[in-house]
C-alpha cells in the first residue's frame, strides 16, 4: 500500500507542486547561483588573456591549365570546395608550413619573431575559420597571448596557405605542359602518316577532283530518278482517266440497249404520226365497217406499233442519265484520245528508266573510289586539327607558367583589437549563473526526491485511510503566543470547532454511561498531537459535551504544561490503585472539561497499556463522560497500537512539512485496521483554513455506518501480536511461547530501547 501511494504521488506532480517546491527551496537557488557567479568571476580572473587577429582570403576557382577544358581525352581536376580548403587549413601539415614560413621570415629579416613558443598543435587549437554562405571568402581568426603574436600567427597561416595553393597550381600547370608535349609529338606523327596515305591514294587512282566527278554522276542519276517519278505520277493519272472513260462508255451502251437513246425530235415525230393515224382511222371508220377486209385492222395494228414506240421514246427522254447518240460518240472520241496519250507516256517512262540505269552504271566505280578517298582525306584532316589544337594548348600552358597566380588571394591582412578578447567576463558570469541555476535545480530535484515529508493536503487525501475531520492553519508567531495564553485566534477556534463537530458526527450518539473513547496520536513525535488533543477536548466541552482529557502519553506527558497544572496524582496512580479516578480528575478553566494528568514518564509503558488495569480503567472512564480524549504517544512507540483496539475512534494528527510520508502511510494503514480512523491536518498551507473548505473536504467522505446506539463499527482488526509484528518489522519480537519469555515484557523493553527523547511538542 505504501508503495502504491508513493507511486501515485510521484506520477501526479503538477506545475503548482513544482512552483511550491522551488519556492520552498529558494534558499538553495539564492545560495548556489551567487556562489557559481563568484566562482565564474574568480575563474575568469585566473584564465590567461588572449588576443585575436582576423584575416580574410578570397578563393578564385582555378581553371584548366590547358585553357581548353578537355583536351586529348584529359579532364582537368575539379577545383576544391570551400569546405575542403578550410579543412586543409586545419591540418598539422599546414601548421608546420606556417611555422616554417615564420622561420624563413626570421632568416630574411634577421629579426627574432615573437611566436610565443607556438607548436603545430597549439596553432591548430587557436585557429578558427568560417565562410559566409554562398561566398568564396574564408575568414580566419588566430588567438595569441599578445596582440603582436596573434597578428603574426594569423599572417603566417594566411601567407603559408596562399603559398601552398600557388605551389599546387604550379604543379598542375607543369604536369599539364609535360603531358601536352607528349601528346603533341604523337599527334604530329599521326598527322604526317595520314597525309602520306592520302597522297599515295590520289596518285594510285589518278584522282584530281573525285568529288566533282562523283557529283556530276550523282546529279544525272538524281535527275533521271526525278523524271521517272514525274512520269510515273503522270501515267497513273492518265490510266485513271482511261479507266473512268471506259467505265462510262460501258454504262452508256447498256442504257441505250435497254431504253434506247434519248431523242426529243423522235418523240415529237412519233407523237405526230400517231395523232395523224388515229385521225385517219376515225375517218375511215365512218366509211367502212370493221369487217371490211384489209382496212381498219391494218390501221389498228399500225396505231399499236406507234404507241409502243412512242412510249419507249418517252421513257428514254424522261431519264436524264440516258445518253444521246451524239454524246456517246463524243465520249468514244475522248476515250480513244486518252488511250493514245497513255501509250505515249508509257514509252516515255521506258526511255527515262533506261537513262537512269545508264547513269547508275556510269557512277558506281567513281562512287566507290571517292568513298575510300574521302575516308582517307577525313583521317588526314582530323589528325591535322588534333595536332593544331594540342599545339595551341601547349603554347597557352607555357604562357600560364610564366604568369602563374595562386587561386587564393589575401584580401585583408591580419588585424585585431588592442585589448584582449578572451576571456569575456560578462559571458562567463552569465554562464556561471546558468550553471548555478541548473545545479540548484538539480539539487532541489534530488532533495525533493529524497524528501519524503508530506507537504500538501492533496497528499493526505491520497492516503485514503480515513476522512479529514479538520485542519489547523499555519500560525504566525503572534498567533502562537496568543495560543499559549489560551487566547485562540478566530481561525484556530473555527478549525477546532469544526473538527469537534465532524468528530461528533462520526461518533454518533452515545448510550448513557458508555462514552466514546477517542485516541489522538501521530506517526512521529513533534506533530502537535498533544496540543490538538487539548484544544479538541476544550472545543467538545464548549459544545456542551461532558469531556475528559486523559494524558495517556507515558513516554513524555505534556498536558500538565498545557494546562499549567501539576497535580500530585494522575493516570499512573489510578492504574496502580493508589488513587481513585474521581479524586485524580482535575477540573479545568473550560466548563464540562476534566483532565487526568500524568505526572512522570514511564519506561515500562507498554506493560502498563496491555495490563488488565488499563482495560478496567478504560471501561470505567467511559461512564464518567460522553467523550474521553486520550492523548497517546506517537506511533514510533507501541503504546497507541496497543490502545487502538480498545477505543472507538482514532484521530491521527499529520503535520504538513514535518510528517514523513512513509511513516504516515504505514501508521494510517495499521491504525485503520485496528479502529475507525480520522485525520487532522496541522499547519495547512491554506491561509486561515476557511471552515467551508474543510467541511467540503470532509463532506466528500461518507461517515462509516453506525451500530445500534450510535456506536461506529470498526473494520476487522488484527490481533495485538499480529499488529505489533506488522508495525515493528524486524524488532526481534517473537511470540513463540516455547522460549519461556514474556512477549509483552520483551516488547516493552524493545519499545523503551527504541524510544526517541522528545522535547515539548510545539505547534
Amino acid at each position: 500500500m505504501n508503495d502504491t501511494h508513493s507511486a501515485n504521488y510521484q506520477t501526479e506532480t503538477s506545475l503548482s507542486d513544482v512552483v511550491r517546491a522551488l519556492w520552498r527551496r529558494k534558499w538553495i537557488i539564492l545560495l548556489v547561483v551567487p556562489l557559481f557567479i563568484v566562482a565564474a568571476y574568480f575563474y575568469t580572473q585566473r584564465l590567461p588573456k588572449q588576443w585575436e587577429a582576423d584575416a580574410q582570403l578570397l578563393v578564385v576557382q582555378r581553371a584548366d591549365a590547358g585553357g581548353a577544358g578537355t583536351v586529348g581525352g584529359y579532364i582537368a581536376p575539379q577545383p576544391e570546395s570551400i569546405t575542403t580548403q578550410i579543412a586543409m587549413m586545419h591540418t598539422t601539415a599546414m601548421a608546420d608550413r606556417a611555422l616554417s614560413w615564420l622561420k624563413n621570415q626570421e632568416l630574411v629579416t634577421g629579426q627574432t619573431l615573437d611566436t610565443g613558443g607556438a607548436t603545430p598543435g597549439s596553432l591548430q587549437g587557436s585557429l578558427v575559420t568560417s565562410s559566409p554562405a554562398d561566398s568564396q571568402i574564408i575568414n580566419l581568426t588566430v588567438f595569441g597571448s599578445s596582440h603582436d603574436q596573434s597578428v603574426l600567427l594569423a599572417n603566417a597561416v594566411a601567407q603559408s596557405f596562399v603559398q601552398w595553393r600557388q605551389e599546387e597550381a604550379s604543379k598542375d600547370v607543369k604536369a599539364t605542359e609535360a603531358r601536352l608535349r607528349k601528346e603533341v609529338a604523337a599527334a604530329r606523327i599521326l598527322m604526317e602518316d595520314t597525309q602520306r596515305k592520302k597522297l599515295a591514294f590520289q596518285q594510285g587512282h589518278k584522282i584530281l577532283d573525285s568529288n566533282s566527278q562523283a557529283q556530276i554522276g550523282l546529279s544525272r542519276l538524281t535527275a533521271s530518278e526525278n523524271a521517272i517519278t514525274a512520269i510515273q505520277a503522270e501515267l497513273a493519272g492518265q490510266q485513271s482517266l482511261v479507266n473512268q472513260l471506259n467505265a462510262q462508255l460501258q454504262a452508256n451502251n447498256h442504257s441505250i440497249q435497254t431504253l434506247g437513246p434519248r431523242d426529243d425530235a423522235l418523240t415529237t415525230a412519233l407523237s405526230d404520226q400517231l395523232s395523224a393515224l388515229k385521225l385517219q382511222r376515225a375517218q375511215m371508220a365512218r366509211k367502212v365497217t370493221p369487217a371490211f377486209p384489209g382496212q381498219l385492222p391494218v390501221m389498228d395494228a399500225n396505231i399499236k406499233d406507234l404507241e409502243e414506240r412512242l412510249a419507249k421514246a418517252v421513257a428514254a427522254t424522261k431519264d436524264p442519265t440516258n445518253p444521246t447518240l451524239s454524246g456517246q460518240a463524243g465520249l468514244q472520241s475522248n476515250y480513244q484520245s486518252a488511250l493514245t496519250q497513255l501509250n505515249t507516256t508509257k514509252v516515255r517512262l521506258a526511255q527515262a528508266e533506261a537513262t537512269k540505269n545508264e547513269a547508275a552504271a556510269s557512277i558506281a566505280p567513281l562512287v566507290q573510289t571517292g568513298s575510300a578517298y574521302d575516308r582517307i582525306a577525313g583521317q588526314a584532316q582530323s589528325a591535322t586539327a588534333y595536332y593544331n589544337g594540342l599545339q595551341h594548348d601547349l603554347i597557352t600552358a607555357r604562357l600560364r607558367e610564366n604568369q602563374i597566380n595562386a587561386d587564393v588571394q589575401i584580401t585583408q591582412p591580419a588585424v585585431g583589437p588592442e585589448g584582449p578578447t578572451k576571456p569575456v567576463l560578462q559571458v562567463n558570469l552569465v554562464m556561471g549563473a546558468l550553471l548555478g541555476l541548473l545545479a540548484s535545480l538539480a539539487a532541489i530535484f534530488i532533495i525533493e526526491q529524497m524528501d519524503r515529508r508530506i507537504r500538501t493536503e492533496y497528499q493526505v487525501e491520497r492516503l485514503g485511510s480515513g476522512p479529514i475531520l479538520g485542519a489547523l492553519p499555519r500560525l504566525s508567531r503572534a498567533s502562537l503566543s496568543l495560543l499559549n495564553r489560551r487566547q485562540l485566534p478566530v481561525p484556530v477556534a473555527e478549525a477546532y470547532s469544526l473538527t469537534g463537530a465532524n468528530l461528533l458526527r462520526v461518533l454518533g450518539t452515545s448510550l448513557p454511561g458508555h462514552g466514546r473513547l477517542v485516541m489522538v496520536t501521530s506517526a512521529q513525535p513533534g506533530e502537535g498531537k498533544s496540543l490538538t488533543a487539548a484544544e479538541l477536548a476544550r472545543s467538545l466541552a464548549r459544545s456542551g459535551k461532558q469531556v475528559i482529557l486523559v494524558d495517556a502519553d507515558m513516554r513524555e506527558p505534556v498536558q500538565n504544561t498545557l494546562f499549567d497544572d501539576a497535580p500530585s496524582s494522575g493516570l499512573i496512580e489510578v492504574l496502580s490503585g493508589k488513587v481513585l479516578l474521581d479524586d485524580a480528575l482535575a477540573s479545568s478553566e473550560t466548563p464540562n472539561l476534566s483532565v487526568l494528568f500524568n505526572n512522570a514518564p514511564r519506561s515500562n509503558s507498554a506493560d502498563i497499556v496491555v495490563s488488565p488495569h488499563m482495560t478496567n480503567f478504560l471501561q470505567m472512564i467511559r461512564s464518567r463522560a460522553e467523550v474521553v480524549v486520550l492523548d497517546t504517544p506517537s506511533c514510533t512507540f507501541v503504546d497507541p497500537l496497543l490502545l487502538a483496539p480498545s477505543v472507538d475512534y482514532v484521530l491521527q494528527v499529520i503535520d504538513l512539512g514535518r510528517a514523513n510520508e512513509d511513516a504516515v502511510n504505514s501508521t494510517s494503514s495499521v491504525l485503520s485496521g485496528l479502529a475507525p480512523l480520522g485525520l487532522f491536518i496541522n499547519r495547512t498551507l491554506k491561509k486561515n483554513a476557511p471552515a467551508y473548505e474543510v467541511a467540503r473536504s470532509f463532506a466528500a467522505t461518507l461517515a462509516p455506518p453506525s451500530l445500534s446506539g450510535g456506536m461506529t463499527k470498526p473494520p476487522p482488526s488484527l490481533s495485538a501480536d499480529q499488529t505489533l509484528l506488522m508495525f515493528r518489522g524486524t524488532s526481534g519480537y517473537t511470540s513463540d511461547p516455547l522460549n519461556g519469555a514474556d512477549p509483552l515484557a520483551d516488547l516493552a523493553d524493545t519499545a523503551h530501547d527504541r524510544a526517541i527523547p522528545l522535547k515539548r511538542e510545539d505547534h
